[in-house]
């Protein structure tokens, strides 16, 4: 928590007098894949990494008793809920026969509607205090480009919402809440572990769907850049691709998905071990191979192809592909040549670490 002063003159003794205003503020990092994206929808494994670029929720007390929430990256636009708004909203979720019904019943703008069902959710089965608040949501993290910029705004949104009415839950209860803004981003029930859980707990984290996501108690810092290749595809768009190729082929499918999930644990165990070089491998390989899904694209391709020509330990596509962010492992000696052919080739680029404190422990 950070205080802030604020200053009024005194009419009578034209003095300044100062008060202390209490401002919570929460961040929640970017989220990157390192490995078995695509695989994962299929049973396999796959790892994310928290990266340094990071979604900020701040609040301070408001004069009204309601709750107001402002996206400042949404061009400041703000919106304010009543104690009755928002036991309307948790109830209406509560009872909703489909994401895609509840959303539109809702009457909410999309934009806002994520953030006022998690407090909705909050105010209602948890009896967190949210009145009287008024919040910001703001992000560095690039929208739509695969670094689950939008996990890590809802994650930040929760945990701030948590912290500043003073409530404790279960971690898992506390990923779940912040999920929902993901379902609902998403129109998907099952969207947002893997990311949600990657910016709450921050670091590593490992990912499958009989186990759930798992905080990997890894602490190597590796050198990442992170290069946006453009405008993606939508996951739906790409994940059917994977789908289309799984009914047509279904044993070559299975054979490519296994492959995938070598490589996730194969380059697990690599970064256990501090075995860098040996995690770039795999990291190529896995790129190869979701490339012979489809779901990569001509400068996701054109990124790893100078990478590994450049020095790089390893790159490859990070979430559904189609566009977006690639993440190049790179070593120190390698990154400033890296980053200058980058930058000649078109592409914006940046370095990032590994953010290994979260939301839940800012």
């Amino acid at each position: 928590m950070r205080r802030l002063r604020r200053c009024a003159i005194s009419k009578n003794t034209n003095k300044s007098t100062c008060c202390s205003i209490a401002v919570m503020e929460v961040k929640a990092p970017g989220v990157i894949k390192l490995f078995g994206e695509h695989a994962v929808v299929y049973g396999r494994n796959s790892m994310a990494v928290a990266v340094s670029r990071y979604a900020r929720c701040s609040s301070e007390r408001a004069a009204s008793d309601r709750l107001e929430i402002t996206l400042r990256d949404m061009g400041g636009k703000s919106m304010s809920l009543s104690a009755d708004d928002l036991l309307r909203i948790n109830a209406r979720y509560r009872a909703r026969k489909s994401i895609s019904e509840y959303i539109a019943g809702s009457g909410i703008d999309l934009d806002f509607l994520p953030f006022a069902t998690i407090a909705a959710r909050l105010f209602a089965e948890r009896s967190v205090d949210l009145l009287h608040r008024s919040v910001l949501v703001s992000s560095e993290i690039p929208v739509g480009s695969g670094m689950s910029s939008s996990a890590s705004c809802f994650t930040a949104f929760t945990c701030l919402l948590l912290k500043d009415g003073g409530t404790r839950l279960p971690d898992a209860e506390a990923i779940d809440i912040a999920r929902d803004g993901e379902r609902i981003s998403h129109a998907n029930e099952g969207a947002g572990s893997i990311d949600v859980s990657t910016a709450f707990y921050g670091g590593y984290v490992t990912f499958n769907k009989e186990r759930g996501a798992r905080k990997e108690e890894i602490d190597v810092l590796i050198e990442l850049m992170l290069v946006n290749t453009g405008p993606k595809l939508s996951t739906a768009v790409t994940v059917g691709r994977v789908a289309d190729l799984y009914r047509s082929d279904r044993g070559k499918a299975e054979r490519m998905l296994d492959e995938i999930d070598d490589c996730t644990l194969s380059g697990y165990a690599a970064l256990r071990s501090g075995d860098l070089a040996l995690v770039g491998k795999h990291m190529f390989r896995n790129h190869e191979l979701l490339r012979q899904l489809g779901v990569s694209n001509d400068n996701l391709d054109k990124v790893v192809e100078l990478s590994r020509a450049n020095g790089a330990l390893g790159a490859k596509l990070s979430g559904g592909g189609g566009g977006g962010m690639a993440v190049v492992l790179g070593k120190a000696e390698s990154k400033g040549k890296l980053m200058k052919i980058f930058g000649k080739s078109g592409f914006d680029a940046f370095e990032a670490t590994p953010s290994m404190s979260g939301a839940s422990g800012i």
